[in-house]
């Protein structure tokens, strides 16, 4: 379930029955993970509150494996979505940008098993992990449409995300205990 808290009172309140993975955008709109779907719904930032019916936005996002069911998609503070979209049932996953009139545009980046596309803070960047052969995070530069590793440590790298100052935060399993990693330079 998605919930609001206050912060001064501790109280909660059930916002959406069933979601998962909600951000807030500044339109005034929460976005949300049902199934293998994409939901609006608008959102009173000081009631806290959700109100009118839920809006379908997009279809077929990838949902986390290995003990998460994360969906695969970020937004960015000027309300650009990415997310990673199933475009069949095999491991390879393409990226697309969605416009707010809901229609795809490929990023031109190759195929491969990415799992929690995040873009940066300026917009310019995505960090992928990729659960292929080499378990590592990647960043993919949307300008130069340039793939790069970012990890070449042979242990599990993954749950990769951004800082606000623009660095990328990921965690390593070694022996089953994971670890946090920042990524000063990209």
């Amino acid at each position: 379930h998605i919930f609001s808290q206050s912060l001064s009172s501790g109280e909660r309140t059930v916002l959406i029955q069933g979601g998962s993975d909600a951000h807030y955008l500044p339109t005034g709109h929460l976005i949300y993970a049902f199934g293998n779907n994409l939901f609006g719904v608008v959102f009173d930032v000081n009631t806290l509150t959700v109100s009118g019916d839920k809006t379908l936005v997009v279809q077929g996002v990838v949902r986390g494996g290995e003990g998460t069911d994360s969906a695969n998609y970020s937004v960015s503070a000027d309300g650009t979505l990415a997310y990673l979209h199933r475009t069949d049932m095999s491991l390879s996953h393409a990226l697309v940008w969605i416009d707010r009139e809901g229609r795809e545009e490929a990023i031109n980046a190759p195929l491969r098993n990415y799992q929690y596309a995040q873009l940066s803070p300026d917009g310019t960047q995505l960090v992928l992990d990729s659960r292929d052969e080499e378990n590592d995070i990647w960043v993919f530069d949307l300008e130069r449409e340039n793939l790069q590793r970012l990890t070449l440590d042979p242990n599990m790298n993954r749950n990769s995300l951004w800082s606000p100052d623009g660095r990328v935060v990921f965690t390593r399993s070694i022996n089953d205990i994971q670890d946090i990693f920042i990524q000063e330079k990209v």
